[in-house]
């Protein structure tokens, strides 16, 4: 039988990264149930954190420009922050939605991608996706800035279909036409770079975005995720996660 500090051990465990000895019995004091129900409320914000963070992120990390810097302050984060469920949520998306900044070389976009996660980390999951495709890290990663008119470009809607959401039968065997669809659904989505406002870049023009897209060059798809004709981008992301 479990004792009230394995229990809290566990709790700990689950909803965060574990927590030192005296923060468990903290929490076998406070009671496993009132403790859940705080864990739980994650519209909480960790004030000191964000303070701390902002002091910072001025002296210490250089998060705009320095990959390493990114890394080591969400780990801080996730040691010290008082809501640990949106860091480990925040950490579970990030392995879902996965990019890389090996790929991405800009560590300003990872970082951004980093908060839109954790922003949302509890929101519905379409709303994360929709998040999430217009994300300029993974525009990069999956190479949204060269998905042009005529010429569209499979990988982020490759990776929607076979790995960030669940695909019936049904929809498995039309997965190549689906593809196609939902690349010119998205298709000419593309972020502007402060310094180069007039040019289309690809990903090696890219420097830190504007918060916007242009708009895509396929107003319309012939055919979409789920066959129907002229089907178009505001209804593509929700049938894509009815189904």
């Amino acid at each position: 039988m479990l004792t009230p500090f394995d229990k809290a051990s566990h709790l700990w465990r689950r909803a965060g990264f574990g927590a030192t000895t005296q923060q468990i019995h903290e929490t076998v004091e406070r009671g496993i149930e009132a403790t859940l129900d705080d864990v739980l409320d994650l519209e909480k914000e960790d004030a000191d954190m964000e303070e701390e963070l902002s002091k910072l992120s001025g002296d210490v990390f250089d998060l705009n420009n320095n990959g390493e810097d990114v890394r080591c302050w969400w780990l801080y984060r996730m040691i010290h922050s008082r809501r640990p469920l949106r860091e480990k949520l925040t950490l579970f998306w990030h392995g879902h939605f996965a990019t890389s900044l090996a790929k991405v070389e800009r560590p300003a976009h990872m970082l951004d991608q980093n908060r839109t996660l954790r922003r949302l980390a509890d929101a519905p999951f379409r709303q994360i996706l929709d998040a999430i495709s217009r994300d300029p890290a993974m525009l990069v990663y999956l190479d949204g800035n060269s998905n042009r008119e005529g010429k569209p470009n499979e990988n982020y809607a490759r990776e929607l279909f076979e790995l960030f959401r669940w695909e019936s039968a049904t929809i498995r065997r039309r997965t190549s036409r689906s593809r196609r669809a939902r690349s010119r659904a998205g298709g000419g989505r593309w972020h502007v770079p402060l310094r180069s406002q007039a040019t289309r870049p690809g990903a090696e023009d890219l420097d830190r975005p504007q918060r916007k897209s242009r708009r895509p060059r396929h107003p319309r798809c012939d055919r979409g995720a789920s066959g129907d004709s002229q089907l178009s981008r505001a209804k593509a992301l929700p049938l894509l996660c009815q189904q």
